[in-house]
C-alpha cells in the first residue's frame, strides 16, 4: 500500500500556485484513547489561513470540536448521557502542506485535482468537561483538493494526537481521528 502511494505521488506533477488563502471546513472527529471516556466524538468545525508558494503551503487554523451539535433528543437510557457535561475541545493548528496535482484539463495548468499531505503540530485546551486541560500534540493528514485557481473544494481525512494535562496534574491522551469537507479561497 505504502509503496503504491509512492509510486503514484512520483508519477504526478507538482501543483504550483502563489498566495494566500483562507479556509473552512465541517466535519466529524471521534474522541479515542483516554479521552474516548468523556464522548465518543463531536462535530468538528476548523477555519483558517495560509501562504502558498509553489507546491508547498504553510497554514494556520484552529479546530473546535463542537460539543453536542448533532444531539436532538434523547429516549431511555441515553438520556443519562445526554446530562453529562459535553467535552469539548479547541485546538490551534500550523501545518506546512504539500500539494500534487494528480489530475488537469489539457487547456490549462491552473485547475485540477489535487493531493495534499499535511502535518504540524497542535496545541489543544479543553472546554466543559474537559476545562483545565491543556497540552501539546501533533497532526496530520491527506486530502482530495478539487483546484478550480481561486475556489478551493476539498476532502480532508486525518489524524490529530494530544497529550493533555489537567490543572490537579492528570494526564489524558487524545487520538482525534477526523474527516471534514471544506473550501478555500484565495490564490492556490
Amino acid at each position: 500500500m505504502r509503496s503504491s502511494i509512492l509510486v503514484m505521488l512520483a508519477l504526478c506533477e507538482t501543483a504550483a500556485a502563489d498566495g494566500g488563502y483562507l479556509t473552512e471546513s465541517i466535519g466529524g472527529g471521534a474522541y479515542q484513547g483516554e479521552l474516548g471516556r468523556f464522548s465518543s466524538g463531536e462535530a468538528r468545525l476548523q477555519v483558517g489561513g495560509g501562504y502558498v508558494r509553489g507546491p508547498w503551503a504553510v497554514e494556520a487554523s484552529a479546530t473546535i470540536y463542537i460539543p453536542d451539535f448533532y444531539y436532538i433528543d434523547c429516549y431511555g437510557d441515553e438520556c443519562l448521557a445526554a446530562q453529562a457535561p459535553p467535552a469539548g475541545l479547541v485546538i490551534a493548528n500550523l501545518d506546512l502542506r504539500r500539494a500534487w496535482r494528480v489530475l488537469r484539463p489539457i487547456f490549462t495548468r491552473k485547475i485540477g485535482l489535487d493531493m495534499v499531505l499535511h502535518g504540524g503540530p497542535r496545541w489543544a485546551a479543553g472546554e466543559t468537561a474537559l476545562a483545565g486541560y491543556a497540552g501539546p500534540g501533533l497532526g496530520g493528514g491527506a486530502t482530495l483538493d478539487l483546484n478550480l485557481k481561486a475556489v478551493s473544494m476539498f476532502v480532508d481525512l486525518g489524524m490529530d494526537l494530544a497529550l493533555l494535562r489537567g490543572s490537579d496534574g492528570d494526564v489524558l491522551t487524545a487520538k482525534l481521528p477526523y474527516v471534514a469537507c471544506g473550501i478555500r479561497l484565495g490564490w492556490m
